[in-house]
Order: C-alpha cells, then structure tokens, then sequence
C-alpha cells in the first residue's frame, strides 16, 4: 500500500444558527464557503509545511489509516502477532491522557450589508476506513508499489535480523 495525496480534505456544511443557539442544516450553498473549503484543501501541504499542527494532523490520519488497512486485511493474524507485550498494561505501561469531548468553536462576526454573518469553525472529524473504499482506490498498473515491496521483502533473514538490516 502507498498513501498518496495530503490525505486530507476540509469538508463545510452550510448551517443556520437559530435563536436558541441550535444549528440547523442550511438547504443555500453559500459560494464564499464552498471557495474557502476548496482552497484550504488545496493549500494544505503549503500550511502544513509552515505550521507543525497541520502536518501532524496529517500524520495522525496517514497513520489511522494505514492501520486500518492492516486490520482490513488482517495482517496481524496472517503474521500470527498477538499483541502479548503490547497487549498488556503491566508489562508495557503507557501514559494516557483524558479524550476532550468538546473544544471551542471559533466564530468570527462580519456585517454583510444589514446582515451579520457568523462563519462558525471547528472540529476535526476523522474517517480512516473511507479512504479504503473502493473509489478511493488507485490500482498500481505499472507494479511501482509492488516493486519496491520485491525489493524489500525476504525470506533469507536470520532470527534475531530485522527487515532493514
């Protein structure tokens, strides 16, 4: 497998605040919208390239996704790995930290003629296995991936030798 891409892709919905506070889902595509959400897209890799947290995030999804292409082809059981140190707490503690369950939405407030706008922002949603769905799919027609997996891979290592030795 080789990811291919920024892996990642801001998604906008049009919402409508209501007076209570709810958001409802806004049936007008707003223009100026849908133009931020393309160009923050396409301008990613230069912003992650400039600000760490982006290129971290993308990190995070690349590495979301490709274990959830290790798990979609069980490749844990086809190499007969069954996580025993990992598995267990005792013998490998880990450092955790609480989850947040909610973060600031940031909001910024601009009239548009009599009408005030609030293009609300915020939140990171990450679906890993879409990327494994079949139109997310490239085929490796030139053998390019698989190539450099023949160029890697072999039998002929000793016990106590990795892959990159």
């Amino acid at each position: 497998m080789e990811l291919v891409g920024d892996g990642v892709k801001l998604v906008g919905q049009n919402e409508t605040v209501k007076e209570d506070g709810g958001r409802v889902d806004s049936v007008r595509v707003d223009r100026a919208s849908q133009l931020f959400v393309q160009a923050f897209t396409s301008h990613y890799s230069a912003m992650a390239d400039r600000l760490p947290v982006f290129a971290q995030l993308r990190n995070m999804i690349d590495l979301a996704v490709a274990a959830a292409f290790i798990q979609q082809k069980d490749y844990y059981g086809q190499a007969g790995w069954t996580m025993d140190l990992f598995s267990e707490e005792q013998l490998f503690p880990l450092e955790t930290y609480e989850a947040p369950t909610h973060v600031d939405t940031a909001v910024n407030a601009i009239w548009k003629g009599r009408r005030l706008m609030t293009p609300i922002g915020g939140g990171v949603h990450i679906q890993p296995l879409k990327a494994l769905d079949s139109e997310n799919l490239l085929v490796d027609e030139e053998g390019t991936v698989q190539s450099q997996y023949q160029a890697v891979y072999t039998d002929n290592l000793s016990p106590d030798q990795w892959w990159w030795d």
